[in-house]
């Protein structure tokens, strides 16, 4: 059964500090216009907002204690004019930023997806595809809300809090100090909870990402689930995976819960504190009603850009939290590079020549699947690769298309270093069929056209014809047009491996690598396929991993691996005669009793 990806699998390796921060808001930087638009928006907003009250203790001081309506009225319409020019402002200024919060989550979905596709193939062996997702998905998506309201808010609230305490101040020192010594109470707050949010929602991150790999394996995986009864086991380990990501979750709403009230009991003390201090200085003479009036909007104003602050904080702590995710996949380096510019060697076209000279492969550490492997093939010569499993075939070919660079030792094509050749001009010289063909949801001339989009209708039609696979298109309902379906499920396994032969063919390859490509179909479709083969390796280089008895008495040589070494090599007939040789025991094994 394939196992879950436990968050200790996944490396935690950052930290949250300043150089995260800025690499955050840096995305900020090609829609500073929009920015500045929006700060322009707020500080109108905020500016309107804090003429409120001063216009209210006015009316109260000036045109209601004098029974001035006229005077009443004018500053009636005034505010209202305030009002109106608050919804103009807010309206603006929301609407700019999630524009630019979306333009900017467009952009750094992309440059993950592009940077993710550069990535060799270790890395899609190391990490689960639902922790891959989650980069590209809920963690890009949490950084929205930063960047949308956040980022400016946060700027916004900063200037309506200066605002505040100059008019304050302005107003009367004496309360000002008071409702600012509050703020201690707040600061501690602050510095209390800044570490537990973060660790919180740091586990968030992590409980997610191994819940979407668990969810993503065993999707994939439910006919073996249900092949073996084993649904009750797995909805246990799903219920343990979920409820660790509760827990995550409960956590990180308990210290929110907890920090929140507490800035609104600050707030509230302050204000009761405030009414009362004020009554004292109105009988002593040293205020109006209208300066306190003011002073109680002011305050409950001052504590509210506060509150907003305390959950902007919860916002950014969030945004760190999977922005140290994006950037530990964003600054991952690819095992397997592009040649320098100066080193490249691009060549137009190929004779077919393959080498590997003392070449020696580990996937982990120096766990040796291929270990000093030496051989040549000629150009037109069809070589069949057997051995037992794990004996270093597959490595063979993933090695030769460069998914992986060997550890030591050099690999040639026509005499050069495949490592000096591009990956799009070597990988188009190659065409490889693999025993699990991967089909993409769309039609069947859809992935026939992978990575050659211009491929006439006529031209489909004329691949089917010259390798014997009209008849195979012919009996499909739609024929090119015909939907697969996800992964190719409306496809049996035969046909998915005749899609993908075609696929093949229509890169018209010079080196053809067939991977077991007719161990898992049946005898009528092998039997279309080795028809479509031996049309399509006349006069190129041919390398086939095979395990068909008919595949390897065709082959011009036998490659024999063996624990990672190139044990024999030589025809069929050949090896047969070798006394204690391994491959007449793999024949006698494995072909002998097998149909030709």
């Amino acid at each position: 059964m394939p196992r879950m990806h436990h968050a200790a699998e996944i490396p935690e390796n950052f930290t949250i500090n300043l150089s995260t921060t800025g690499r955050i808001f840096g995305f900020l930087k090609p829609y500073w216009l929009q920015v500045i638009l929006a700060l322009i928006c707020l500080l109108a907003f905020s500016t309107l907002q804090l003429a409120g009250p001063y216009i209210i203790k006015s009316a109260i001081d000036g045109p209601i204690a004098d029974k001035n309506y006229s005077g009443l009225l004018r500053l009636t319409a005034i505010y209202m004019m305030t009002i109106l020019g608050s919804f103009i402002a807010m309206f603006s200024q929301i609407y700019t930023m999630a524009l630019t919060g979306q333009s900017i989550m467009n952009d750094i979905r992309k440059s993950l997806f592009k940077h993710i596709q550069s990535l060799d193939i270790r890395f899609f062996d190391k990490f689960p595809t639902g922790w891959i997702i989650t980069r590209l998905t809920s963690d890009i998506e949490t950084l929205n809300e930063l960047f949308s309201s956040g980022v400016v808010q946060f700027i916004g609230d900063s200037m309506t809090l200066i605002g505040i305490v100059v008019i304050m101040f302005s107003l009367n020192t004496r309360l000002t100090i008071f409702v600012l010594l509050s703020m201690v109470l707040f600061a501690v707050n602050v510095i209390l909870f800044r570490k537990k949010f973060r660790d919180s929602f740091r586990a968030v991150r992590t409980k997610v990402a191994a819940l979407n790999g668990f969810l993503s394996e065993h999707i994939r995986g439910i006919h073996v689930i249900q092949l073996f009864n084993n649904n009750l086991k797995v909805r246990e380990q799903f219920d343990r995976a979920n409820q660790e990501t509760l827990n995550a979750h409960l956590q990180t709403v308990f210290y929110f819960a907890l920090f929140v009230p507490t800035v609104e009991i600050t707030s509230a003390i302050t204000i009761v504190l405030l009414l009362k201090y004020g009554g004292f200085m109105i009988q002593g003479g040293g205020i109006t009603v209208g300066v306190l009036v003011a002073f109680f909007q002011y305050a409950r104003r001052f504590f509210r850009p506060i509150q907003d602050m305390s959950q902007q904080i919860n916002i950014l702590q969030s945004a760190l939290a999977s922005s140290e995710r994006i950037f530990q996949v964003m600054d991952m380096s690819t095992g397997v590079s592009e040649p320098l510019e100066d080193d490249a060697v691009i060549p137009e076209t190929i004779v077919g020549e393959i080498r590997f000279e003392n070449v020696w492969f580990a996937y982990n550490n120096e766990e040796w699947v291929m270990k000093d492997v030496s051989f040549v093939i000629h150009p037109g010569e069809s070589i069949a690769v057997v051995g037992a499993t794990g004996a270093g075939k597959t490595t063979l070919t993933n090695l030769l298309c460069r998914f992986y660079d060997p550890v030591r030792g050099v690999i040639r094509l026509d005499g050069t270093d495949i490592r000096k050749i591009p990956l799009n001009v070597l990988r188009g010289f190659l065409g490889l069929i693999h025993q699990d063909a991967f089909i993409f949801n769309g039609s069947i001339a859809d992935n026939i056209r992978v990575g050659r989009q211009g491929i006439s209708d006529m031209e489909l039609e004329r691949i089917a014809e010259q390798s014997g696979l009209a008849t195979f298109i012919n009996r499909m309902s739609r024929k090119f047009a015909t939907e697969v379906g996800e992964g190719g499920r409306r496809l049996s396994a035969g046909q998915k491996q005749l899609v993908s032969f075609m696929r093949t063919i229509s890169f018209n390859p010079q080196i053809v690598i067939l991977d077991e490509a007719t161990s898992n179909i049946d005898t009528v479709t092998e039997s279309v396929i080795q028809i479509a083969t031996e049309k399509i390796l006349k006069g190129r280089t041919a390398l086939v991993v095979a395990h068909r008895l008919s595949t390897i008495r065709n082959a011009d040589r036998i490659f024999v691996f063996h624990k990672g070494h190139l044990a024999e090599s030589g025809t069929h007939d050949e090896l047969l005669k070798k006394q204690n040789g391994i491959y007449p025991r793999l024949h006698q094994l494995y072909y002998a009793g097998k149909p030709g």
